[in-house]
Order: C-alpha cells, then structure tokens, then sequence
C-alpha cells in the first residue's frame, strides 16, 4: 500500500516503536526519530527528575525536556495509510459511546470529533456541520488562514476554500462551487481528502444515553480543600469568590496560592457524570485532579501541571479553552455558556465536557491514561460563582 503514496518509499515504518501501532499525531525529537504524541509524552513523564530525557530509539540523551515537532507528512500518510488498509488507528473512538469504546466512521470538522454509525444519526438537529473522513489531523480539513471548514471549490485555482475566503480573502469574486456538489479533481498530494457532506448537528440523544449509562454524581465542596478566599454554600454546592479572608482552619489539604476548592467525593473506577452552572458573566473553571495535586506553589493551579485537566470559561461568558499541563488550546465558540455537563470514562482514560445551553453541543475531550483516584475541582474568579447541579 505504501506505493500508492508518491514520494514515499515501501521500506518506510509506519509503527510507533512505543506502542507498536501505527502512528498517532506523530511527532519528531530532534534526534529526528518519531513516536505517536500521546506514547512519548508518557515516556518523557516517566523520564521527569532524572536529570536528563532519552530517546527510545537511538538513546540520544537531552539535558531539558525535547521539544516536539509535529510531522505533518507523517501525519498524513500514516492516516491515509490506515483507511486505505482497512484499519482504523486505536485512538480513534466515537467520542459518545458510553457502554463500551467503539470505532468511529466519520469526523465532524467543527466538533473536531470523530462518531460512529449510531451517533451520527442523532447529529442531525440544529446546526450545520460538515462531516469527512475519518481523522485525527483537523489541520487538513480547515482553511489554514482562516481556522474555518472547506465549504467550496475555487474552480478558478482548483483549490478548497472555506466562507471567509469567498467573503473577504484571496479568492473574493472567483468561481466557487458547493463542495457537496462538485467532484473535486484528485490530488496527488495525500492530505486533501476535502470532499465534505452538510448535516445538522444534535446531541439531545446522546446526553441522554450518556447520563443512563453512568453514576450522576451528587457531588458537595470540601471545605478543608477551599482557599480562604473561596465561600461555600450550606449545602456545599455553591462557590463563589469573597472579598474577605475567611476562617477556614489550616489544613493540609487546603489551596493557598488559588481559589479553588476540590469535590468531597473521588472515584477510580467506572463513569461518571456530574452537571454545573455559571454566573452569567466572569472566569468559571472545572475539571478533574489527582489528590496529590500541589496546594501552595504556582503549579498548583487547575490544568497548570500533570495532575489536573480544566475547561476554562472566560470573564465574558463566551471565550473557552482547554488546558492540560500548562497547554491551553481555545475552543471555538460564539454563544454564552452557563450550564456544562461533566462526563468522565475512568477506565477508557475520556473526560468530556459539554455546553448545555439550548443546543447540547460537545466542546473538547481529553485522552489520558488516569494513575490516581479523581476528584472534581472548581476555581473562581473576581464576582463569579459555580454552582453543582444535580
């Protein structure tokens, strides 16, 4: 099959040497070797504290954590080499399965998630999406200037465009058609698979199916973990920001340097689904932690180190991110956000977050492998507060 790709020789190694598959988002040290992003991510965690970092390959030795280069060519014949052989990388899940890891068959460029048969027929409602091929690599499927979705085919240069370059860019008054309505000429190069299908987006069913199949946690703030500037319900469900240090007694498990507070309830095992509500306008995080999460240096802060993975929403209401071991990433979004949904997988390694406002609509999934009992985690900002729903 590797033939098929111009440029490319039959003796290259499509296999991750870590996990053995074939590569996942690849990316390259400088030693110029490659590994799936996830498994050397992992290798380099376990490496943290030695004094200095090793490629698994070769053995090169780096005396500060490598830099990781994303392999774009890599990217592209490892992905297109999967669907053309019939096999379809491990990472690559319907992100809305709940009772067991099933293999998704297409992609949602604006979800920037991946779905399987059954989902696909539920995101149908009530916004347009385009679907493609399935794909990790959303880079390929957008317009690189603007961030937006192929929608056309500029005729006039033989190249996919997206709205805002029919609009207001470079290709403004040429000859566009409907993608959906055009068989695009075959491109020599492998990552233009761009013929995309319109569909309406909905995920009222799948939020349903989500909350059957997993334990609703009834979740209460743990007062000895609140920063003293963090005020809690009686009933444990509300924080908000106080203006005022409060007499919280010392513990060891309380937050010095952020107001956070941390869930009374943990688990290990299992799926869980928890809900939320925002103030309508001012900074709002949750996600999940370890226990052992710092308490009082810099890197204690929600999603600012290994241990804890936060959606973010911002003091308008509407901004989002995504943040990870101090590796925020926005997410794309133009309506105000008050409610969300909370979905961990614990043994499949997924945490979800979802808007729940009149649209259900999935904002971001992380993929890890969890070491450590989880508990929710809540930080807030000046005049705001969050409150657990049940």
């Amino acid at each position: 099959l590797l033939s098929a790709f111009p440029g490319v020789s039959p003796d290259w190694d499509l296999d991750c040497s870590v996990c053995l598959n074939i590569f996942s988002d690849p990316v390259m040290l400088s030693c110029g070797h490659n590994f799936c992003r996830v498994c050397i991510g992992n290798v380099l965690d376990t490496q943290d504290g030695a004094g200095v970092y090793t490629c698994p390959e070769c053995r090169a030795e780096f005396t500060e954590r490598p830099a990781l280069q994303r392999n774009i060519k890599l990217c592209n014949i490892a992905e297109q080499f999967s669907l053309q052989s019939g096999q379809t990388a491990a990472a690559i899940l319907c992100v809305y399965c709940v009772q067991a890891p099933v293999p998704a068959v297409k992609t949602c460029v604006q979800c920037e998630t991946s779905l399987c048969d059954l989902h696909l027929a539920a995101h149908n409602q009530s916004l347009e999406h385009s679907l493609t091929e399935l794909t990790v690599f959303m880079e390929n499927k957008k317009c690189p200037v603007h961030n937006e979705a192929f929608k056309y085919y500029c005729t006039q240069d033989a190249v996919c465009v997206c709205v805002s370059c029919c609009l207001a860019g470079e290709h403004k008054k040429h000859d566009v058609e409907l993608l959906t309505e055009v068989k695009v000429p075959e491109i020599q190069t492998v990552n233009e698979d761009l013929i995309l299908v319109n569909l309406y987006s909905g995920l009222t069913d799948i939020m349903m199916d989500l909350k059957k199949s997993s334990c609703v946690l009834d979740l209460t703030l743990d007062i000895k973990t609140a920063h003293r500037n963090v005020a809690l319900s009686h009933d444990l469900k509300t924080a908000n920001l106080s203006e005022i240090m409060l007499s919280y007694p010392e513990t060891a498990e309380r937050f010095v340097m952020y107001a956070q507070v941390l869930s009374n309830e943990s688990f290990s095992t299992g799926r869980h689904y928890f809900e939320l509500e925002f103030i309508e306008k001012g900074r709002c995080d949750v996600g999940v932690t370890y226990p052992s999460i710092e308490r009082d240096d810099d890197k204690s802060g929600l999603g600012e180190n290994k241990k804890s993975w936060c959606l973010i929403r911002y003091e308008d209401g509407i901004d989002l991110s995504y943040i990870h071991n101090c590796e925020e990433n926005e997410i794309l979004n133009d309506s105000p956000v008050q409610r969300v949904g909370v979905y961990v997988d614990y043994d499949a390694g997924r945490l979800s977050f979802y808007h729940l406002g009149g649209r259900i609509r999935h904002l971001h999934t992380f993929t890890t492998t969890f070491t450590e009992p989880l508990h929710a985690m809540f930080h807030v900002d000046s005049n705001a507060w969050i409150r657990i729903r049940l």
